[in-house]
This record gives structure tokens, sequence and C-alpha cells, in this order.
């Protein structure tokens, strides 16, 4: 969704691509610029100056002399296993690039420009909007006593890939810190490679912590897996029930997270779909719904996938735990902290 207005835009990341030998790296943001700002990448030794690229629309295009990170169809899906890439692509014979830490990170060139469309998040639906709040969550803020947020997901919700920003849960709490006198005290029982019929093991420790706000955060894993649906669902019901039968004062927040590589083999996304489908069904006034699926499509739809990956395959970036840290907000708490907490997407600016 977008409105006609002027917006600046921090940090917004694209990985270049060159779509064909000898052809000139391009790559797309989210939204058409009315005017390139500032150009900064990983390599201090790269002098980038906004007069280096040429915009079309959405497209930038680098017109420059410096070599610039950027990636030919054979770099991103080798034919052969290197130390950089993972098996395989859907045509189940080439590989797809991907690596940990901190390599797209410094692959991808960040960008501060005007434009004169803001992009904002979904509203919510009509489903959405004739569910109560989370009531006691926003009483605990408006009065200024503690809160215990208990995180309980895989990789993406550990932390994985996010680089010069903090991880998603880390930026939800501390924009509840900045609506609340009271202390917000985070547990993060996140752990990599992960899926839901673990976190039915882990709820315990859950229990124990005596949460406020009790979040579930899977998904990745069991699609990669193949998991089916109905059995996502009654896990995911199974560990907030455990929650809120031992706490019942703790509200709860399910979390339908971003889709993979679609050119992946192992990216399954009617699977993310129907896992989406059933968090919905989820949703009553103790459990908040959090859509971070839709807009995350949409965001891929626009910019491509390695624009917003952290690892090339099913991570997010700095600007994917942006966007997951946004709608979060939003689902808790958009009635309380609407004059707080914009509903425009924005990247995380360090610049």
């Amino acid at each position: 969704m977008s409105s006609q207005s002027t917006s600046l835009h921090h940090n917004e990341p694209v990985l270049f691509t060159r779509p064909a030998y000898g052809a000139p790296a391009e790559a797309f943001f989210l939204l058409p610029p009315r005017k390139l700002l500032r150009v900064h990448s990983s390599d201090a030794t790269l002098k980038l100056v906004v007069s280096d690229f040429r915009i079309e629309g959405r497209k930038i295009t680098y017109t420059g002399t410096e070599k610039i990170p950027s990636f030919s169809e054979k770099e991103l899906f080798p034919a052969e296993k290197t130390a950089r890439s993972i098996g395989h692509h859907t045509d189940r014979k080439r590989h797809l690039l991907f690596f940990e830490g901190r390599y797209f990170y410094d692959q991808q060139i960040r960008f501060d420009y005007e434009t004169d469309e803001r992009w904002t998040l979904p509203g919510p639906s009509a489903h959405s909007r004739s569910l109560p709040r989370l009531s006691r969550l926003a009483t605990r803020i408006a009065e200024g006593r503690p809160i215990t947020v208990v995180l309980l997901g895989d990789s993406i919700s550990a932390g994985a890939n996010a680089v010069e920003s903090p991880r998603y849960i880390e930026q939800v709490c501390d924009r509840l810190r900045t609506l609340t006198t009271g202390e917000v005290t985070l547990h993060n029982l996140s752990k990599g490679g992960m899926s839901t019929p673990w976190g039915v093991e882990q709820a315990a420790r859950a229990v124990a912590l005596r949460p406020d706000l009790f979040i579930v955060a899977f998904g990745m894993n069991d699609a990669s897996g193949k998991y089916p649906p109905e059995n996502y669902a009654a896990n995911v019901r199974r560990m907030v029930t455990m929650v809120t039968d031992a706490t019942p004062d703790a509200e709860c927040a399910v979390v339908s997270g971003m889709n993979a590589n679609p050119d992946w083999h192992l990216a399954h996304p009617e699977f993310h779909q129907a896992y989406h489908e059933h968090l919905k069904k989820l949703a009553d006034a103790r459990i908040a719904f959090c859509d971070v699926f839709t807009p995350w499509n949409h965001l891929v739809a626009r910019k491509g996938f390695l624009s917003v990956t952290g690892n090339g395959v099913n991570h997010p970036n700095d600007y994917g735990h942006r966007l997951y840290a946004d709608i979060l907000i939003r689902s808790l708490l958009f009635d309380t902290a609407q004059d707080k907490c914009s509903s425009e997407v924005s990247v995380p600016n360090h610049g």
C-alpha cells in the first residue's frame, strides 16, 4: 500500500546483479527514489557517490568505474559446490549462493533516498480488527509495571545474520521501553535449526519464567522438512496453552514469518502459506497474530530476495529484522503505540 507524500528512506540495502555478460550491475528499491542522497558500503575503500548510479523508477543501475559487489547468474547459482554455496536450486542441479555471518551484509550496498511514495504496512484485517488487543500488556505499560517477555523460536528469532542492527526481539523490547516506565526483561530461548516439536519440549522452560508476554515464532525449519500444517498448528497451540494454563495473566503472540529463497529446493512456500492460515485461526483476546509473512513477500516481489536476506537462503538481513520488529510492535499494541510507532516500513539507520 502506498500513499503520495515525500518520505526519506535510510540505509535501504540492495544486492546488485549482472543480468547478462557485460551488462551493468542493477538492483531494485522498495519505492522509486525521487533523489538519491547517499550511498554507503561496508568496504571503506569503495569511494562511491550518488552520481555513479542511474535511477529508472525503482530500478537502479551502476554506471561508475569502481568495482562494486555484484553477481552474475552463474555466481548466484554455481554448477558445482563451493565454500559459499548450498544445495540445491529448484532445478535440483545447481547450487545457491549461501554464507553465514556478515558476508551478505558486506555485499549489499545501502542507500539513503527521498521518494514521493510512502509504503505502509498492511492495516489490520477485518478479522484482526474485531479482536481485542493484548489488554493486560497495555495495562502493564500504562501503569509502569514490570514486563517479562519470553521468545521461543528458531535461528531467525535467535538473531541470525543481524549484523549492525539489534535482533528483532531486542528492537521490540527497546520500543516497549519507550512506552513504559516499568522494567522490560527479555528471555530469548530460541535456537538455530529448531522446529515446533522442539518448541513443545522447551515450553516448560518458558512456563518457569512466568512471562507476561510469550511469543512463539517457528516455521522455517518446519517448512523445509514439510512438516504437516495441522501438526504445526497443534504444536503452536500446545506451547501457548502450556504457558497460559500455568500463568493466567500471560498473553501470547504467534508469528507468521518470512519465506525462504524461492529458488531453494527446500523453500516449500506452500507450507509457509498453510502455516500462515493456521496461525490466523489461533488469534483471540489473549493471542496476537503477527503477520510478517505478507509484507515480507511484498518486499521480495519488489526488491528481490537477495536484497533482504542475511545468508542467501533462509535468514533476514538487518532490514528484515527491522520489518519483524515493526510488525510485532504494531500487532501487539497498535492502538497504544500508534502515536509512537510508525506504520511505515523503515530500514535500520546506522549511517
